[in-house]
């Protein structure tokens, strides 16, 4: 895998997290019902990045004891989702949003607690990879739900960060994408990107992942 540096990827993470809970800070109640990804309501999704984080947690404790197989099938992710956002149905918008931030704050320090927690093997439903290159993951999630919100509000979102951050796959960390003609050309656009100097990378972002047209 491609190192990654871990200053950086911290500050991209921080920035995700603090990019959702700026945009939260700024809706009302009714803003919480708004469509904001994909059938979710904005209450939906904030629910979801305090799943998603909690998970994150597990996930990590079973990386510090060298448990690297697959949490649970890749095809049972959507299902996990929603699942978790019925159970956690009695948390309001804001509620969620401050757990959320308590969580991924407390995730980023176990991360980036010691060097050699960067390098070590992580098991996801996609397969392995390291605690590093998750939290990178994990980073373009918070980036992307951060704009979902702003777009749900009528408001604009840009990362600062979105040149470090991963596109294409799942963000939410379940199967790849299957090859096919539009991975094919989403990979060359981002390859002759890399030679534009005027390049957008938070675009490029949005674009992989079906937010913004090309």
């Amino acid at each position: 895998m491609t190192p990654l540096p871990p200053t950086e990827i911290a500050a991209a993470y921080r920035e995700g997290v603090n990019g959702v809970c700026e945009v939260a800070g700024v809706m009302d109640t009714k803003d919480w019902h708004r469509t904001a990804c994909g059938d979710w309501s904005a209450g939906e999704l904030a629910r979801h990045l305090l799943t998603v984080s909690e998970r994150h947690h597990h996930w990590l404790t079973r990386a510090l004891k060298q448990q690297v197989a697959a949490p649970f099938p890749a095809q049972e992710l959507d299902d996990q989702n929603e699942l978790a956002i019925h159970e956690k149905r009695g948390i309001a918008g804001h509620e969620a949003i401050v757990m959320f931030k308590q969580s991924a704050d407390r995730y980023l320090e176990r991360a980036t607690s010691k060097p050699e927690v960067w390098e070590l093997s992580y098991g996801t439903p996609a397969g392995a990879t390291t605690v590093g290159h998750h939290l990178a993951g994990a980073a373009s999630e918070w980036h992307l739900h951060a704009w979902d919100l702003a777009h749900a509000v009528g408001l604009d979102y840009i990362s600062q960060h979105a040149g470090l951050l991963p596109s294409g796959g799942s963000i939410e960390f379940g199967a790849q994408p299957r090859e096919g003609p539009s991975a094919v050309m989403q990979r060359l656009r981002s390859r002759l990107a890399g030679l534009n100097p005027r390049r957008d990378p938070w675009h490029d972002l949005l674009t992989s992942t079906g937010r913004q047209t090309p």
